[in-house]
């Protein structure tokens, strides 16, 4: 495959996915105990599902920017989550001939700019919410988390429509299907 995209945009898109998948597949593995606290149970998968959508609009700073737009010049420090997506939406408001990559193969550049642009919106609390599960172990409801792992998969196929990134993008995770507990399960059997 022909290298569309710089070494480390690829990089943070996989880790994107791979995040993604890791926090999917922690929605619908059983819960093996209790917990005193039900808020505990999805802190890490809000925190995996919050770094993915950090890692994919990360990648796309990076491609105009370099590792250098991910780091805050006062002290040379990572940029928070909040910074990454004002970041990626002034970028989005206001592209440069380097972001073309966004839309390129795209028939409507600026609709699918604004799609992008519209679907951030979501985005904060999902970063409040990474933050929540990740620093002070408290996550929502698993309702809520696949909720927002659809979000940030309709982003990254929105992200995907542009011929550069599509090869990056193209094996995204499905949201998991509702595990019905075992006695509906042998009850629906039973009919």
């Amino acid at each position: 495959m022909p290298v569309l995209l710089k070494r480390d945009v690829c990089r943070l898109l996989e880790a994107s996915i791979e995040n993604l998948s890791l926090g999917l597949l922690g929605l619908g593995v059983p819960r093996r105990l209790s917990s005193r606290d039900i808020a505990t149970e999805t802190a890490g998968v809000i925190g995996l599902i919050g770094s993915s959508i950090e890692l994919a609009m990360s990648a796309c700073i990076v491609q105009v920017y370099g590792m250098k737009g991910l780091l805050v010049a006062t002290n040379n420090r990572f940029k928070t989550g909040s910074q990454i997506i004002d970041d990626f939406r002034r970028l989005l408001r206001e592209p440069i001939p380097k972001a073309n990559f966004l839309t390129q193969g795209v028939s409507e550049s600026k609709a699918h700019l604004d799609n992008l642009y519209s679907q951030t919106l979501k985005f904060r609390t999902l970063i409040a919410s990474r933050a929540g599960g990740l620093h002070a172990g408290y996550g929502p409801s698993r309702d809520v988390c696949l909720t927002l792992a659809k979000d940030v998969i309709n982003f990254l196929s929105t992200l995907s429509e542009s011929t550069r990134i599509k090869p990056y993008l193209q094996y995204l995770p499905m949201v998991p299907e509702v595990v019905k507990e075992r006695t509906l399960i042998i009850e629906e059997l039973a009919r």
